[in-house]
């Protein structure tokens, strides 16, 4: 996985690994994240479906500034 196009309040997560044709192995990506503090935090999730030449990329929203 790599961080790109990192902003504020969202970031573009990229992948590497899943053998071609992607859909064949992979049916849904997901990516969750937790914002604020826990456990009274939020969770978010990002979905996106496998399918031939899509890039493979998500991008996260909702991301609270200045935190990890």
């Amino acid at each position: 996985m790599e961080a790109r196009a990192v902003g504020a309040e969202s970031a573009e997560l990229t992948w590497v690994g899943v053998p071609p044709p992607a859909e064949r192995w992979v049916r849904v990506y997901r990516a969750a994240h937790a914002c604020g503090d826990q456990p009274a935090g939020k969770e978010h999730d990002e979905f996106k479906l496998a399918a031939r030449d899509q890039p493979l990329a998500v991008t996260l929203t909702g991301l609270e500034p200045n935190s990890r």
